[in-house]
């Protein structure tokens, strides 16, 4: 077996060259910039990265819900709206009614919110305007009912009792005139007679 001996290297001492290497050894400075600059890009893209995240929050609150439908049975699916706030000039909310015709939106404030629903049926387009009262606790006061609804039982009722004054009224005239018939029909036959 040979023995080894340690060849020093060009600058170093014998007792410098049979020493360890350290673990961090010094690096020029170029090659250090060299590596922050890496650094500070890839930390620079990683930021573009999270600030262009999409977060979300679930959480329960005092949510208004409205439903808007052609029929029980026929919701306007799917329909633009614009949702203003109490005095505001340009909408609040923006969007398209769901599945089942909803539109929902959170009041930060109390007073008179509007909503504008345009919705398409095959008989073409159909609008509503709804109004929804929201209180200072922002809860639902009230809102505006739609026409049918508006019209009252009383209005409801006067409406069936004309029509059933004039219905047999119209009895009353057809029967008449079926009598007057029938008598000028026996004097038109009896006139033939003689």
């Amino acid at each position: 077996m040979g023995s080894r001996t340690l060849v020093p290297l060009q600058g170093r001492s014998e007792e410098g060259a049979a020493r360890r290497p350290s673990f961090f050894p010094l690096m020029p400075l170029k090659v250090v910039l060299h590596c922050v600059s890496v650094m500070f890009w890839c930390l620079l893209f990683v930021a573009q990265v999270y600030a262009h995240a999409v977060n979300y929050e679930v959480a329960q609150k005092r949510v208004i819900a409205v439903r808007v439908f052609y029929s029980a049975s026929d919701p306007v699916n799917y329909a633009e709206y614009e949702l203003f706030g109490p005095g505001d000039t340009l909408p609040y909310q923006v969007g398209r009614t769901d599945k089942n015709g909803f539109v929902s939106f959170l009041p930060e404030r109390a007073g008179i919110w509007t909503i504008k629903v345009r919705g398409e049926s095959s008989h073409g387009l159909h609008g509503a305007t709804i109004e929804v009262k929201v209180d200072d606790a922002l809860d639902l006061k009230s809102f505006n009912k739609p026409f049918v609804e508006r019209l009252s039982a009383t209005l409801i009722k006067l409406f069936v009792g004309i029509s059933l004054i004039v219905g047999v009224f119209g009895l009353y005239v057809i029967l008449k005139h079926r009598k007057t018939q029938n008598l000028l029909g026996d004097i038109n036959a009896k006139g033939e007679k003689k």
